[in-house]
């Protein structure tokens, strides 16, 4: 399944990275490979939102990969998930913050 989520790694060291950087965070290398996420990943961490009754939470995702990026975790209200949660990439939503779901607990 193409998620759309593009990502980086070092092609020394194979850290991982987002798509933006050119060099390696580790070992500052400049031969970086790109390659595509699976979309799955954890909650790391919960950002401020601007309303309340919004339906959707900004949060920190560490993707399977081993990367991190800001996403937007869709249909549930702020504070009724806990950090660790495990998430997966959905359709695109409006913003631009790539879209999440959180991943039934019998599914992981």
């Amino acid at each position: 399944m193409d998620t759309g989520l593009r990502y980086r790694y070092c092609r020394w060291c194979r850290t991982p990275t987002d798509a933006g950087r050119l060099l390696c965070p580790a070992c500052g290398a400049d031969d970086l490979a790109e390659a595509g996420s699976t979309g799955g990943g954890t909650i790391r961490r919960f950002l401020p939102t601007a309303s309340a009754r919004q339906r959707r939470q900004l949060c920190v995702i560490r993707l399977d990969e081993g990367f991190t990026l800001r996403g937007a975790l869709l249909g549930v209200l702020p504070g009724a998930v806990s950090l660790g949660a495990a998430v997966r990439r959905t359709a695109a939503a409006p913003g631009r913050d790539p879209a999440f779901v959180l991943v039934p607990e019998q599914s992981r």
